[in-house]
């Protein structure tokens, strides 16, 4: 009998370090949300009124759906992603109404002479250690620069690593950012998203499903 008893006890204990390698390398379940600002020249009054009205976004991840909802301003709206369905919607709640299309496929959707790289800057953020990535293209005649901060432990499924909808289509990581400073050519200012709260947590699928009196817009 105390063999067996050693034997057990052998057994849990060599399942222990597997079951905390598999809780790390879990992907994010949860919710996350960021504050809007932006900072530049002239921008303090602009700066102000993103404040009072708590302009930003909540993200919602979960396997593989994603949803944003985008607050401040005159409307409310949402975006949900489902990767198993290659698809995307956008949701007026002004209206009550949603528009749909399909992704489109990596190869048509890749930015002109997109350039990425790592940059020696790390932070911490919510309460995560998070390491600063740059990267930059070419957009209506401009340069778009997005410098963001990855946190590697809010870890994102390796199929969708390229997808992430807080970033240009292409780019490539292994943990959600918890802030970005977007910036372009010409413009004196840059807008920055950084999360003030990161919720681990089971999420209900009823938030990624399209309310049933909401009525299809065609896309315009």
């Amino acid at each position: 009998m105390l063999r067996l008893h050693r034997n057990a006890l052998c057994g849990v204990l060599l399942l222990v370090p597997l079951l905390i390698s598999c809780g790390r390398n879990a992907s994010f379940e949860g919710q996350i949300d960021y504050q809007t600002s932006i900072s530049g020249e002239k921008t303090q009054l602009l700066d102000s009124l993103l404040k009072a009205q708590n302009a930003g976004f909540t993200l919602y991840y979960k396997k593989d759906k994603v949803r944003i909802d985008h607050r401040g301003g005159q409307s409310e709206e949402t975006m949900i992603m489902d990767y198993t369905r290659d698809s995307i919607f956008f949701i007026s709640h002004a209206d009550s109404s949603y528009v749909g299309f399909p992704l489109p496929p990596d190869s048509e959707s890749m930015l002109p002479e997109l350039k990425q790289e790592q940059v020696a800057e790390s932070r911490t953020i919510a309460g995560y250690n998070c390491e600063a990535r740059k990267v930059s293209y070419k957009a209506q005649e401009s340069e778009r620069t997005i410098k963001f901060w990855e946190a590697k432990d809010l870890r994102v499924p390796e199929q969708n690593a390229e997808k992430v909808p807080i970033l240009p289509r292409g780019v490539s990581v292994k943990g959600i950012p918890l802030r970005l400073e977007a910036s372009s050519s010409g413009d004196p200012f840059k807008i920055i998203h950084q999360a003030v709260s990161v919720q681990p947590k089971s999420l209900d699928e009823a938030l990624f499903v399209i309310p049933l009196n909401y009525k299809k817009s065609e896309y315009r």
